[in-house]
């Protein structure tokens, strides 16, 4: 209410008399002091008792002092009672109330939303507007802190500089996404204030978002720009993520399911490398087209980086409801495709997580897909697979490993043991593999399979590999000081020791430090290691020639194996594969492949050692075929270094 309506609700009467009585009472105390002036005037100029202005400020008698203070206090009441009744003077007292109430009705009735903190950041007041933009009602949100509404577009660093502007300024403004209940983010340009008490300290913050229609227009382009790739105009991870988290809280409310297919493209980088990447983009279009074109309006498809894509399919509940989705992705995506006037052929491999039986967080499922995923490129390629918790606790155990490699270095829980090779003719000893082992503190004995591929993923075989060869190096030249003879021990080279430039430097200080001869020190590659970047490795095994080490092939026969490798490197032995030899006596087809690398190793001088002999009668084909020396259980098992010892001291021959 106005105070001219306040003032019209007053009765005129009541009116009147106010007036009368302030006008006397302001006449009575006007004579009054006119009187006191006069008669400090007459005091000085007919009595003579000094000046006007003393006689005016100092009153003589007791009688002038009470009279004039009478006076005074009259006047000044007067004076007070006129300002008071005054429309002003009663505007002025009712000013503080005003004004917030017109702070109130503004922070209401505004159509920029509002927010009210404490000073310990928790939400004391929005207004409607602020309920409208963000969807939350005001009391589900009372005494929360605001950053409820994150989108995890910014990370901590962008809320800390917010917060360092805001303490030392006194403000903040800028452009920040932030998500409303529903889980879609939205962009708004927000000021900040810091309100300061009586004592200067911050007591409250107020944030004011902008919903103009120009930042509407320039949300929906960060929206494109951000969500888009531009490649292949799908959504790219950001848009993915987005739509994943909408499908999740649709599916919750509605009690369906849902399906993330986590999909690589397995050769694209052969199509990359030999045809260029301009190839390698229209590849990419064309498979992102192939891939919208099997999937329904309420599904996904983007494009997280590279030649990795991700699909939502919503309302699969079950795993039978998503394989022939995702076998018919792989069927279509290994038709051929032209690019660059050439008709190229590329595959897939596809991990499965479902909602909510894997998970039912977005960043649970992705990892989850993802896991699965690999799984279906270990198994060969080209196919999909599902998660499950056994994937899950391979993982963990990995984790575990990896963590424990290094420690298991540092502590000497590696331990040799070693195999040997045996004279076929003669039955002596003539060499052994050194095997190793992890005396695990919890896990017990572990086979190298049960690690060593975790230790190349993570790196840690440089450190392993290094730790073996010295324990294998330091024990041969122990025997040999001991007396025990001199007979070569093999280790294996990792493929990630063999990339290392610094390898036949450390080799050599290994020989150099114990004083062994190198032709004691066999050091054993297998073809799959030789074909990753076949020059380098040409270059680093030519290094590695100029050692007196000799060089073994292993597991010659099976999987990379190629007569090239005969050609390109200088291998002096040659391990025929435990596949070629545990059907020799009673396959043609082993026998045959065995006799043809046996004459063709003679043809290039070097020694044939079959590997997994495990009977006489294994033994005795080898004769036949003139293979004159053998490893395998037949002989013996791996054994402890005391064990081993002791056949070297006791110069053992073993059954032939």
């Amino acid at each position: 209410m106005s105070d001219r309506q306040l003032q019209d609700t007053v009765p005129k009467e009541k009116t009147q008399g106010i007036k009368s009585r302030t006008l006397l009472l302001a006449l009575a105390s006007t004579g009054g002091l006119l009187l006191y002036c006069l008669d400090a005037w007459i005091g000085a100029w007919i009595y003579d008792q000094g000046t006007f202005l003393t006689l005016l400020l100092s009153p003589q008698t007791p009688l002038q002092i009470v009279f004039r203070l009478t006076l005074v206090g009259l006047f000044a009441a007067a004076v007070l009672y006129i300002v008071k009744q005054h429309p002003i003077g009663r505007s002025a007292q009712r000013d503080g109330e005003q004004g917030l109430g017109l702070l109130a009705t503004l922070f209401h009735s505004s159509s920029e939303a509002q927010l009210v903190s404490n000073h310990l950041n928790q939400i004391i007041d929005v207004n409607p507007a602020f309920e409208a933009i963000t969807g939350y009602s005001r009391e589900e949100i009372l005494g929360k802190n605001p950053n409820m509404f994150k989108s995890d577009r910014h990370n901590s660093s962008f809320y800390g500089d917010l917060w360092s502007k805001l303490q030392a300024d006194g403000c903040w403004v800028g452009e920040i996404w932030d998500r409303r209940k529903n889980g879609e983010v939205f962009l708004s340009r927000m000021n900040i204030y810091g309100i300061k008490d009586s004592e200067g300290k911050i007591s409250n913050y107020v944030a004011a978002y902008s919903n103009s229609s120009q930042l509407s227009e320039d949300e929906g382009r960060w929206k494109d720009m951000a969500y888009t790739d531009p490649l292949t105009q799908l959504s790219n991870r950001l848009g993915f993520n987005e739509a994943l988290f909408r499908g999740l809280r649709t599916a919750k409310r509605d009690n369906k399911g849902l399906a993330v297919l986590y999909l690589d493209l397995d050769r694209f980088k052969d199509v990359n490398d030999t045809l260029g990447h301009q190839a390698g983009d229209q590849l990419l279009c064309e498979i992102s087209n192939r891939l919208q074109g099997l999937v329904r309006e309420t599904d996904l498809v983007a494009r997280l980086g590279g030649d990795e894509f991700a699909v939502i399919l919503s309302g699969i509940t079950n795993h039978h409801a998503a394989a022939p989705i995702a076998k018919k992705m792989l069927q279509h995506i290994m038709l051929p495709v032209e690019v660059a006037d050439k008709s190229v052929h590329v595959g897939a491999s596809i991990g499965i997580s479902i909602y909510p039986i894997d998970g039912t967080e977005s960043e649970d499922l992705i990892r989850k897909s993802d896991i699965a995923m690999y799984e279906a490129k270990k198994r060969g390629k080209g196919r999909y697979h599902f998660f499950n918790q056994r994937l899950e606790q391979q993982i963990q155990l990995r984790m575990e490993l990896d963590q424990g490699l290094c420690r298991g270095v540092k502590d000497q829980e590696f331990e040799l043991v070693f195999q040997p090779m045996i004279e076929i003719d003669s039955g002596k000893l003539v060499g052994a593999e050194a095997l190793v082992r992890w005396k695990h503190p919890s896990r017990g004995l572990l086979l190298p399979a049960e690690f060593i591929n975790v230790a190349e993923e993570t790196g840690q075989i440089i450190a392993l590999g290094e730790h073996i060869i010295k324990l294998a190096a330091n024990q041969i030249a122990c025997w040999q000081q001991l007396g025990f003879g001199k007979i070569p021990i093999s280790v294996n080279l990792s493929a990630t020791q063999l990339k290392r430039h610094d390898l036949e430097k450390f080799l050599r200080k290994v020989l150099e430090s114990i004083g062994l001869e190198g032709r004691y020190l066999d050091l054993e590659l297998t073809g799959s290691q030789l074909t990753a970047g076949l020059p380098t490795t040409i270059e680093q095994i030519h290094r590695l020639q100029d050692l007196p080490c000799s060089l073994t092939l292993d597991d010659f026969g099976t999987g990379y194996s190629s007569l090239l490798y005969l050609k390109s490197f200088p291998f002096k032995k040659l391990k025929i594969d435990q596949e070629f030899i545990e059907g020799i006596q009673h396959n043609r087809q082993d026998r045959l492949i065995c006799m043809a690398v046996l004459k063709l190793c003679a043809e290039f001088n070097m020694e044939v050692i079959a590997v997994g002999v495990e009977s006489k009668e294994q033994v005795e084909v080898l004769r036949e075929l003139g293979c004159k020396i053998a490893q395998g259980f037949y002989f013996s098992q791996p054994l402890l270094t005391a064990e081993f010892e002791s056949l070297l001291k006791h110069q053992t021959v073993f059954s032939r």
